[in-house]
């Protein structure tokens, strides 16, 4: 079984939420090594215009945002930011044949759930099963993980959370294993 770590960074927290990053990890449950990585900077007009949404309180809470470097990765310069349907498609050809894959998430009804819907919208087949979403946050209660052990450097930046994730579930799983 393949584990991958996704995370989004978007401009709403709905399921039809403008996407600005996506991050994603190919990992080992239980090792720390890094597998594979993919990481996409969205146009968010190509969002717009497929009717994904932004909301006031999240483009506030982004422009809040003290880490110039985080802010400037998920809204700055449209440079090299490429439309939502390329990246879903390059998104579903790098994750593979994933029959065979868990996708973790720091809360699928999240991350999941807004991919799932820019995938339905794109007129893309989700290239996972729903059976196969896993949640980071219940493995953290079950092996005491708090966000003090892990890493806090360049939060909401897509592909750091999906390694701060991984570090977080290892370490709880490790834990747990320990209590047994």
């Amino acid at each position: 079984m393949t584990d991958l770590m996704i995370d989004l960074e978007t401009l709403s927290v709905c399921p039809n939420s403008v996407i600005l990053t996506i991050g994603a990890v190919k990992f080992n449950l239980g090792n720390p090594i890094i597998i594979n990585t993919f990481y996409s900077r969205i146009n968010i007009q190509s969002c717009t215009n497929i009717g994904m949404k932004t909301d006031k309180l999240t483009v506030d809470w982004w422009n809040k945002q003290k880490n110039t470097d985080v802010y400037n990765e998920a809204l700055g310069e449209d440079i090299d930011r490429i439309n939502i349907e390329t990246a879903l498609t390059n998104l579903s050809m790098w994750m593979g044949s994933m029959s065979n894959v868990r996708i973790w998430a720091n809360g699928p009804s999240f991350d999941c759930s807004i991919l799932g819907e820019a995938y339905r919208k794109c007129n893309l087949p989700i290239p996972w099963k729903y059976w196969n979403e896993r949640d980071v946050r219940t493995i953290y209660d079950l092996g005491g993980v708090t966000k003090n052990d892990v890493p806090d450097d360049n939060i909401h930046n897509a592909l750091e959370d999906c390694y701060r994730q991984i570090t977080g579930v290892n370490l709880a799983l490790s834990r747990i294993h320990l209590d047994q």
